[in-house]
């Protein structure tokens, strides 16, 4: 089957969309992902298998979200002779249309023509589930709904074509024949008595299987009943003994449980007998603490009136010496107080006098400063008017050079023209016809002066640069003309004057030797603009600060004379300001040093008035917290007071002797009954009779039972039983053994001939094994061996003598083998020159994803290869990797 174009319409976000596949060879089919490229392979799914009238959620899946229309998918396609359109539209419009081209043109629609389609398909032997076993998709879940394996191979062994394909490689057919035949009377006669999938016993041997089990169960039933009534009659005698020597135990811990009941009576009186001894000592002590609290409570409270006492009179010392040191650190303070407002303003005063000489030495430099900025603007106004630059010199004396070398160059090769009056006869010599062109007369002058040119009086010569004319007048004129090459260096000299003197203009000089002189005095103002500069940086360095400008520092000056005035203003008369700023200083120093001695006692006097203080309110604190006690030593003395008048008389030592020696009796008797113990030994001989006699009632109803037992099985007759069921056990034991020898003879013919015909099958199966093993080589290299499977699934590769199980793989030699066997599978299904007989289309969605490049290059050699005998459409997204040179690409 070959499929030559295929057309999309409103199936789920693809509006409309055709795609032509190539008639021979691999058609590469890009697209970004999610561009619809497997929806393709999905569309031409639900054409060739589902009704237009079908409502399968597949259907209902592919229509647009949010429009109301119908999916409609057409593919032109060939196969078996026929070459067809087959278009379909779902939901919406439910359309089936089928167009033959040829051989002979025919046009059926509705539910006829999907049957239509079937039976042309059912005629060219093309078979749909093949079509989907040779799919590789991206999608693993929806490869495994069309029936392929987890490991991504498909099991092709039982599809017609394939086993056409290979019994065509094969000389003799395998499973056709009357060994076939053999084979399938063995296995008929094989499930007579086993099943076919599990081997399990079936029908008469199973049967015979099941009677001889229930044989069984009956002798062992019977042998179980025979050894119940012995056990029954056994068990009997046994409980009887029992019965018997339980009574007897039953009476002994009835007695025992009554000597324990007094021990445990007794014991109960000791215990309050102890607690009323107990509690009358308890009491005594409790007298005896209270008497002796009431005494150590009376003497702590006068210890504390005594401490409170001196307290006092402490108190009163501290605080006239507190008050004292009060008044001596006061009077200090304001000593301390007058120095202070004394070095204040020596400091003001010392800052005048630096702030005087600042001033000045500020003024000094911004009037040095000041002329420097002046004579910079001098120097740049000069510079500004004399544009005689070094560059603009350089330019105007290379435009002289030039014109000296032309003027040089026309005067050296021009022709020289010597006139000589021979007589007196006028003779006149003019150069050229242009204005300012020299002209001379050779002869004596003209007595009329009405000639326009000069007559020449003497022998003179002329260089030719331009045409001259010689004239006698009356008698001859001469025309001397240059010639062509002194025309071209003639030109060359006004160029270049013409160049000089334009310079000479732009520059404001009349020539070269002005530039020169213009360019001296320009050096000389650059040179006094930058001398300038350095005097004005010179004399403001020192004083500026923090980056300051010009007007900065004019501005520190305005700021410090402000300050000098309002000191100035502002001081009192006294005390005197001191005249120098070294005797200012010294004000100062002297006046910090009487502030420090002053500072240094009133700090002192300080310490001594909080020491004082603090003694004060130690002794206050002292004080509030003896009163406290003094309070709370009284309360607990009424306490004690009123707590043994609460009390009864006290015991004299003779009774509490008594009470003493009386106790001490009471806990040796307990410790002699051990309370632990025969807690313990009362617990159990409490339980132990109603367990006995529970026991007994226990006994007496077993042996009623065991007595109705034996009744029973004396009537049975269990022996008699036993002997009955060994003999039916005999007879199907017989039946079973002859059975079983048949159902063992079936099944060793049936696995014997089933193992050579498995053999058999392997060399039927070679064609496909050795054909993907030469693609494989090419692959995984020379040597490569490959084992299949009955199904023709690949189940081993061996490379260099080692044999690796194919799910042990790595997962791109898993890929790359299930490629490869489905081209071997699609090759030999399509027979050299017959593409459209029983063969289907090769199609790879977005496969080999776990390849590297070099195994690329190679699997796209072999589908190229593949390519001329199958159709191949490759859909990815990634078409750079598919280095297949005669492929036609599709790009969507």
């Amino acid at each position: 089957m070959r499929l030559h174009r295929i057309t999309l319409t409103d199936y789920r976000g693809v509006r409309e969309r055709t795609v032509q596949f190539a008639e021979q060879g691999v058609t590469i089919v890009s697209g970004p992902n999610e561009i619809g490229k497997t929806s393709l392979v999905e569309a031409l799914d639900l054409l060739l298998e589902e009704k237009a009238s079908s409502t399968r959620k597949e259907i209902m899946a592919v229509q647009p979200a949010g429009r109301d229309v119908g999916p409609c998918v057409e593919a032109e396609l060939s196969f078996g002779g026929y070459r067809v359109v087959y278009r379909k539209q779902w939901i919406k419009g439910k359309t089936t249309e089928l167009r033959v081209l040829s051989p002979t043109p025919q046009q059926v629609s509705g539910n006829p023509a999907h049957e239509r389609f079937a039976e042309l398909l059912h005629e060219a032997g093309i078979d749909l589930f093949l079509w989907r076993q040779l799919r590789i998709s991206q999608d693993w879940q929806r490869s495994r709904a069309q029936g392929h394996r987890a490991d991504g191979q498909s099991a092709i062994a039982g599809l017609p074509a394939v086993s056409g394909a290979l019994e065509r490689q094969n000389a003799q057919a395998v499973r056709t024949g009357p060994e076939e035949a053999l084979h399938e009377r063995a296995r008929q006669q094989y499930e007579l008595y086993y099943t076919p999938k599990r081997g399990e016993p079936r029908g008469e041997y199973a049967e015979a299987r099941a009677a001889l089990d229930e044989a069984n169960s009956r002798v062992e039933a019977a042998k179980q009943a025979l050894a119940d009534a012995e056990g029954a009659i056994a068990e009997q005698t046994r409980l009887r003994g029992e019965s018997h020597e339980a009574a007897l135990e039953l009476d002994e811990a009835r007695s025992d449980l009554a000597a324990l009941e007094e021990q445990n009576a007794e014991l109960t009186r000791l215990r309050g007998r102890l607690g009323q001894i107990d509690a009358a000592l308890t009491l005594a002590q409790q007298i005896e603490a209270a008497t002796a609290d009431l005494g150590r409570f009376a003497a702590r409270s006068a210890q504390l009136d005594t401490e409170l006492a001196i307290a006092t009179k402490e108190l009163a010392v501290a605080q006239a010496d507190y008050q004292n040191a009060h008044q001596h650190a006061s009077g200090l303070r304001d000593e301390v107080e007058r120095l202070r407002a004394a070095v204040r303003l020596a400091g003001e005063d010392v800052r005048w006098h630096r702030d005087r000489q600042a001033a000045d030495r500020l003024a000094a430099q911004l009037e040095r400063a000041e002329d420097a900025v002046g004579r910079v603007r001098g120097a740049d106004q000069l510079l500004a008017a004399n544009p005689v630059t070094e560059e603009v010199l350089d330019r105007i004396e290379s435009a002289h050079k030039q014109w000296d070398k032309a003027a040089a160059l026309l005067h050296a090769n021009a022709a020289t023209v010597s006139v000589t009056p021979l007589g007196d006869a006028l003779v006149t010599v003019a150069s050229g016809d242009a204005a300012g062109v020299d002209a001379a007369a050779i002869g004596p002058s003209s007595s009329s002066g009405s000639g326009s040119e000069p007559a020449a009086t003497a022998a003179a010569s002329y260089p030719a640069v331009e045409s001259i004319t010689v004239e006698a007048p009356g008698v001859v004129r001469v025309v001397i003309s240059p010639g062509a090459g002194e025309s071209s260096r003639r030109e060359a000299e006004r160029t270049t004057r013409s160049q000089y003197r334009e310079l000479c203009s732009a520059a404001g000089v009349a020539d070269l030797a002005a530039a020169k002189d213009a360019h001296r005095r320009r050096r000389a103002a650059e040179e006094e603009r930058r001398a300038a500069v350095q005097e004005r940086d010179a004399a403001v360095a020192d004083a500026r600060q923090d980056g300051e400008e010009l007007s900065d520092l004019h501005d520190r000056l305005t700021a410090l004379r402000d300050r000098i005035a309002a000191h100035e203003g502002g001081r009192a008369a006294e005390p005197p300001v001191p005249t120098t700023l070294e005797a200012a200083l010294a004000a100062e120093t002297q006046l910090r040093g009487a502030q420090d001695d002053a500072a240094a006692r009133l700090h002192g006097a300080d310490s001594a008035a909080g020491h004082e203080e603090s003694r004060v309110v130690g002794l206050r604190q002292q004080i509030a917290s003896l009163r406290r006690e003094v309070d709370n030593a009284s309360a607990d003395t009424g306490h004690a007071k009123a707590r043994l008048a609460e009390l009864p008389a006290a015991r004299t030592e003779s009774e509490l002797g008594q009470l003493r020696a009386q106790r001490q009796a009471a806990a040796d008797r307990i410790e002699q009954l051990n309370p632990e113990q025969l807690e313990l030994r009362l617990g159990t001989a409490r339980s132990l009779p109603a367990r006995l006699e529970e026991e007994q009632v226990a006994r007496r109803e077993r042996l009623a039972t065991l007595a109705e037992r034996i009744a029973t099985f004396a009537e049975s007759g269990p022996e008699e039983s036993l002997d009955a069921a060994s003999t039916h056990q005999a007879r199907v034991q017989r039946t079973y053994e002859q059975l079983h020898r048949e159902a063992a003879a079936a099944r060793l013919l049936f696995e014997t001939l089933d193992r050579y015909r498995s053999r058999a099958w392997l060399r039927y199966a070679e064609p496909f094994r050795a054909l993907v093993e030469k693609y494989a080589a090419a692959v995984f290299g020379s040597g490569v061996g490959i084992a299949v499977d009955e199904d023709l699934t690949i189940s081993a590769k061996t490379t260099d003598g080692a044999t690796v199980a194919f799910d042990q793989l790595s997962a791109g030699a898993r890929e790359q083998l299930a490629l490869l066997g489905r081209i071997a599978c699609a090759e030999l299904i399509t027979p050299p020159g017959a593409q459209d007989v029983g063969g289907v289309p090769l199609i790879l969605d977005d496969a080999l994803g776990h390849t590297d490049r070099a195994r690329l290059n190679q699997l796209a050699a072999i589908l190229d290869r593949a390519g001329t005998r199958v159709q191949i459409i490759l859909l990815t997204h990634a078409p750079e990797r598919f280095r297949i040179g005669g492929a036609c690409s599709v790009i969507l």
